[in-house]
């Protein structure tokens, strides 16, 4: 069976001013998290995002993935 593995580059955005919830899981878990799970949770997802796009939304696209990627394997995240 395929599987993919992610890449990720971090950024910095200078305007972003929202705090952030001292319970925000670490980037490579969230992903883990949304990738691993078989429906998509609201609590996995920004409230900004969610008022754009719906869970069934995620879910479909996240399920669009795995057929063309295969199944989840790992996350890195490069630091610049």
């Amino acid at each position: 069976m395929d599987s993919f593995r992610l890449v990720l580059s971090k950024t910095q955005h200078s305007t972003n001013t929202t705090k952030r919830s001292s319970s925000t899981v670490p980037l490579q878990g969230a992903i883990e998290r949304v990738f691993k799970a078989e429906t998509q949770s609201s609590d996995f997802y920004a409230p900004s995002l969610l008022a754009a796009v719906s869970t069934e939304q995620l879910t479909g696209i996240i399920q669009s993935l795995r057929t063309q990627l295969g199944s989840y394997e790992s996350a890195t995240l490069l630091s610049r």
